[in-house]
């Protein structure tokens, strides 16, 4: 087993999870300041932070799988903890104690990236909550003028 290779993709996760959680912080700041442009930015940079993840998250599994295979382990699922579970006492446990810690940080990092989407879809329904209040109140009430609209 190459035990560089496995630490290598799970930085190469770790930064471009970091990458998408920068990306979602000025994707907030945007949705804050109402700037439509910068909003766009943000988005397509998510959505290529993504894009590279799932060619790194394919890279694991195929390594897993081989390592897997090398070491005759069965394994029922993809996830990196039961895989963690099985390799226990069969490599090196300084080598062991990197992966969790790795694995640690990548469920800290994702957890992050997670809480800040929610706090993006909220401010997101906010604001549509709030322009279409803004129009109903501006262009479907014809009774009152535009001046005596309550906004």
């Amino acid at each position: 087993m190459n035990k560089k290779e496995l630490l290598e993709i799970m930085n190469e996760l770790l930064a471009v999870l970091e990458k998408l959680r920068e990306a979602g912080f000025r994707k907030q700041r945007a949705l804050i300041e109402n700037s439509f442009e910068r909003i766009e930015g943000a988005v397509k940079d998510e959505e290529k932070y993504i894009a590279e993840l799932k060619v790194i998250h394919k890279k694991r599994v195929e390594i897993l799988d081989e390592v897997s295979r090398e070491f005759s382990l069965v394994i029922n699922s993809k996830k990196f903890s039961d895989f963690l579970k099985a390799i226990y006492g069969r490599i090196d446990n300084k080598y062991y104690d990197e992966l969790v810690q790795k694995n640690s940080e990548l469920g800290t990092l994702l957890g992050n990236v997670n809480l800040l989407n929610l706090q993006n879809r909220y401010l997101t329904e906010q604001a549509w909550s709030f322009n279409k209040s803004l129009i109903n109140e501006l262009f479907l009430n014809k009774k009152k003028s535009i001046i005596d609209r309550k906004v």
